[in-house]
């Protein structure tokens, strides 16, 4: 399945970016940064509700302030309610979005077993 790409207006550059490189998306106050495999990012200012509609299903949200590529999903900390995406990169999952992250992890992949 071919994904669209991610238009991001970054200050006066547009850029085109393939969903499934993206590990995560963060929001800090009204600065969106795209988090991509290795170690790119790309800042910009869109809200997060707006970028979450150009997103494919394969991308979840976590908290206020993130949404995650299931694809990426390393490993889950049930205790701390977290999820790794990368090698040092560990992201909290909110109380409320716990539950639905379990599910749709269960849909996406087989590799996780879930309680």
């Amino acid at each position: 399945m071919v994904n669209n790409p991610i238009v991001l207006k970054c200050g006066p550059r547009i850029l085109n970016i393939d969903p499934d490189q993206v590990t995560h998306i963060q929001v800090d106050d009204y600065l969106c940064t795209v988090h991509c495999e290795g170690s790119n990012s790309h800042s910009c200012c869109q809200s997060l509700k707006k970028l979450a509609k150009e997103l494919p299903d394969n991308f979840q949200r976590i908290s206020r302030s993130c949404i995650i590529n299931l694809s990426h999903v390393l490993e889950l900390d049930v205790r701390n309610r977290s999820v790794r995406v990368s090698e040092d990169e560990w992201l909290a999952v909110s109380r409320s979005k716990w539950k639905n992250l379990k599910i749709k992890l269960k849909e996406h992949t087989s590799e996780f077993v879930l309680s």
